[in-house]
């Protein structure tokens, strides 16, 4: 039966491996370089690990790779890639020194290029070196705005004050609608997407003991979401990362006769293996 499997994979041109980090395993960070392995359904914590500085943003990559955005010393900043089996941090070849206010938000968009927001700009950042290469946004980012995800409508995401905020490239951000009492927007620490899925960190009445495991919908931006809590975090979680999905792709015209040439050899390889039985 995997022969068959292989064989279809084949004949689409498609691969057979699994997804790098599993779908449903986020990580958050907290105070004291902690950092928490968790199940996106339920907010339980499956592992803990201390690094050696505290991140202040996270992310993973479409390999499942977790990086981290940390503080250094002297208004420096660095990024670094974390091993979640042990904490250990291997830092990028670069710093950036005296350009940002901080790091609030880190996220890899739908083609795994990798940004940074500072609170006010969105930078695309070098994978290779750490450096900054770039401004995505600068353009009215709300001040105070943290966490970053990328909207199915392709634009970066912010929790921005008491409602979310949307800023395309090279364009000025905005917001829209008003925010009802009671959003729970205001709590938001940090937010991430894993595809249509955001998930995000509150701090429940503004206490970072009552550190909450939130998600929304993701597909069209809305400032007000609805959030649904999902549980509780340990003290202090702030930072948080979610597996990397990309966008669903639509079959090309060609591939929608490969497919049908693919089932059907498919269920000749099953008919075959039952007469060998």
């Amino acid at each position: 039966m995997r022969s068959g499997i292989c064989l279809l994979a084949a004949v689409l041109g498609v691969s057979a491996t699994a997804v790098a980090n599993p779908i449903g395993i986020g990580y958050v960070a907290a105070s004291g370089g902690t950092l928490y392995k968790i199940d996106l359904s339920n907010a339980a914590v499956l592992d803990t690990q201390t690094m050696g500085r505290t991140a202040l943003s996270l992310a993973l990559d479409s390999n499942g790779t977790l990086w981290g955005a940390f503080f250094i010393g002297s208004s420096t900043f660095q990024l670094g890639t974390i091993d979640p089996t042990n904490g250990a941090i291997t830092y990028s070849p670069s710093t950036f020194t005296g350009i940002l206010d901080g790091v609030y938000g880190l996220a890899f968009d739908d083609t795994d290029n990798l940004f940074l927001m500072d609170g006010t700009a969105i930078y695309s950042m070098n994978q290779s070196t750490g450096a900054i290469s770039g401004t995505y946004a600068s353009c009215d980012i709300g001040g105070g705005a943290v966490g970053l995800g990328f909207g199915r409508d392709g634009q970066a995401w912010m929790a921005a004050s008491t409602q979310l905020q949307e800023a395309p490239q090279n364009g000025c951000g905005t917001f829209g609608g008003s925010v009802p009492g009671g959003s729970g927007l205001d709590q938001i620490q940090q937010i991430a997407n894993s595809g249509a899925v955001f998930y995000g960190v509150t701090w429940a009445g503004g206490s970072a003991a009552s550190a909450e495991l939130v998600s929304f919908d993701g597909t069209t931006f809305s400032s007000t979401p609805s959030l649904t809590v999902l549980g509780s975090l340990p003290s202090t979680s702030a930072a948080i990362a979610v597996p990397f999905v990309a966008p669903a792709s639509v079959p090309e015209p060609g591939s929608l006769g490969l497919l049908a040439v693919g089932g059907a050899l498919l269920v000749g390889a099953k008919r075959a293996a039952r007469k060998t039985e």
